[in-house]
Formats: structure tokens, C-alpha cells, sequence
């Protein structure tokens, strides 16, 4: 009797020994399936790290049908709205009655009725020529030029429209070299070497030496700021992009490290809880509610017992 007892007993202790095996089990499978299921909709990792494997955008956190489709009450609408003066007029005569077909040529106008065009101007290059007049100093004994303006300094060169349009749709709308030539030839016929848009964007970078220190000291010592960072490949090399912003302005730094954080921030920091961030000195944390609902998204998805 007491063999039966002791076998019951191992067996006991060993399906309980299983079981603590089991549950561990579980929970690293558990653990694995959430690593797996994260992406951008449902955690930190940026919208790049998705792959092809695109999220689904149709879910959203807002209540059902809490507001109707189209613009909500209180959307201030972009109506085009008709302009007192036109930069041109034209008249449409009434010269005979489009019911009877009575003659009205010699009948005065009672009123008018307006209707707006609003367009482009046909676009074209203009050139300016400029010329420098050169003389004979009977002083000097020596023929002299005069000065041409300090910015004209080629036999042919782009204008500064031309330049900053370039540089305006490289760097705003992220428009590739390949297409800003095409665009300037299907539009303006003005060919636009690589070398030159390379150009562009190095004469606009050091012009804006001195606004973007200015950026910078205004967003470190704004009372409140966000941080955030990304990776994106440089030819066939991982690059971080950090960005301190403010309502009123945004910084941005690039390095080869993700952890080269910027210095001297302080005040209050909004972030991801990203590690890094919080062995920053002089900086009082303030986690993203964003991340959260994502993290919220996350546990309703692959954890709904805790989720409840």
C-alpha cells in the first residue's frame, strides 16, 4: 500500500512539474507570438520596419458612429470666393434676345452677371541679359568694365527663382533629382544637371547656417518638446534621423548611431520611452499618449483576457 502511495505521490509531483513547464512554455510562445504581431499600428516600430507586410488601417480607436461622414460642425471649409479686382475682364455682349430673337444692340445694359476663372499664368523662362559697358580710362591709360551684380557671376546661370523652386520640392515634397528634371523640361524646356540641384541644395544649407542654430536653441529651451528618431538606408547604410520639436518648429539630426541624442535639451520631454531617453539630464519625462493606445491596440489584439 504504501508503494502505491509513493508512486501517486512522484506522479503527482511530476504532472506538477510538467504543468510549471507547460505554463512557461505557453507564456515564451505567448511572448514570441506578440514580437511576431507588432507593427506600426500596434507598437513603437516605425512605419519603415513593416516590410511588405502592411498593417491594417481599418481599425480605429474613435467610437462608431459618434460623428457623420464629411466635414464636422465647426470645419472651417476653403470655399473659392470671388476677388474685387481680375487681372482680366472679359465681357460677353447680349446683342439679341435669346427667346424672341429681337435685336438688343442698341438696348443699355441694366446690370452684369460675374463668374470667375481662377488659373495659372502660362509659364515661361524669362531671360535677363545683362551688360556690362566697358570704356577707355585716358587717366588710367587702360580700358575698365563696369561691375556686374555681385550675384551674376557666370556667362549663363540659373536665376534664384529657379534655384529655390528646386530646393523647395527636393526637400518639402521629397521629389527625387531624376523627376525635378523631368518636371522643369515638361514645364518651363529648361534642362537642370544633377551637379547643379547638388549645388542648389549646398548654397541653401549654408545659407541657412545661422536659422538653423537658431531652430536649435529656440526648441531646447522651449518649455515643452518631443523627441522621436527613425532609421532610413543611405546607400546601403543604416541612418538615424532625430527630431526635437515644438508647435513652432522642428530640428532635425542625422547619424550613423541611433543613440547620438541631442545636447542640452531641457524642460519637459514627450517621447516613446525609447531607454536612451530617459539618462538625458535636466529633462522632466512625458510619455506619448499615441504609443499607448498603441500599446493599449496591442494588448486587445493578442491579450484579450487582460485587455478585460
Amino acid at each position: 500500500m504504501k508503494d502505491y502511495e509513493q508512486i501517486i505521490s512522484t506522479l503527482l509531483a511530476r504532472i506538477s512539474e510538467l504543468e510549471q513547464i507547460v505554463a512557461q512554455q505557453a507564456a515564451e510562445i505567448a511572448e514570441l507570438n506578440k514580437r511576431l504581431n507588432k507593427d506600426s499600428s500596434n507598437s513603437s516600430k516605425p512605419p519603415s520596419s513593416d516590410g511588405l507586410k502592411k498593417p491594417s488601417r481599418m481599425s480605429s480607436l474613435r467610437e462608431q458612429g459618434k460623428n457623420p461622414s464629411g466635414g464636422q460642425k465647426g470645419h472651417k471649409g476653403t470655399t473659392l470666393k470671388q476677388v474685387a479686382h481680375a487681372n482680366h475682364v472679359v465681357t460677353h455682349q447680349l446683342e439679341q434676345c435669346p427667346d424672341c430673337g429681337r435685336s438688343l444692340v442698341q438696348e443699355v445694359a441694366k446690370g452684369i452677371v460675374k463668374r470667375q476663372v481662377f488659373d495659372l499664368p502660362a509659364v515661361q523662362v524669362e531671360v535677363t541679359e545683362h551688360r556690362a559697358e566697358m570704356k577707355f580710362c585716358s587717366c588710367c591709360q587702360k580700358q575698365v568694365i563696369a561691375s556686374f551684380p555681385s550675384e551674376v557671376k557666370a556667362h549663363t546661370q540659373y536665376g534664384n527663382r529657379v534655384r529655390s523652386w528646386i530646393v523647395y520640392y527636393q526637400n518639402q515634397h521629397l521629389i527625387p533629382e531624376d523627376r525635378i528634371q523631368q518636371l522643369f523640361m515638361d514645364m518651363y524646356n529648361l534642362p537642370i544637371a544633377t551637379a547643379s540641384i547638388a549645388t542648389f541644395n549646398k548654397m541653401a544649407y549654408e545659407q541657412l547656417e545661422t536659422f538653423e542654430a537658431k531652430v536649435l536653441a529656440f526648441a531646447k529651451e522651449s518649455p515643452v518638446k518631443n523627441l522621436d528618431e527613425t532609421g532610413f538606408r543611405v546607400g546601403g547604410k543604416t541612418q538615424w534621423m532625430h527630431t526635437l520639436s515644438t508647435p513652432d518648429c522642428t530640428y532635425y539630426h542625422v547619424s550613423p548611431k541611433r543613440k547620438s541624442l541631442i545636447d542640452g535639451v531641457k524642460g519637459i520631454a514627450v517621447h516613446d520611452h525609447w531607454r536612451p531617453y530617459y539618462q538625458m539630464p535636466d529633462v522632466t519625462h512625458a510619455l506619448c499618449n499615441q504609443h499607448h493606445l498603441r500599446e493599449l491596440k496591442a494588448l486587445i489584439e493578442h491579450d484579450p483576457k487582460k485587455s478585460s
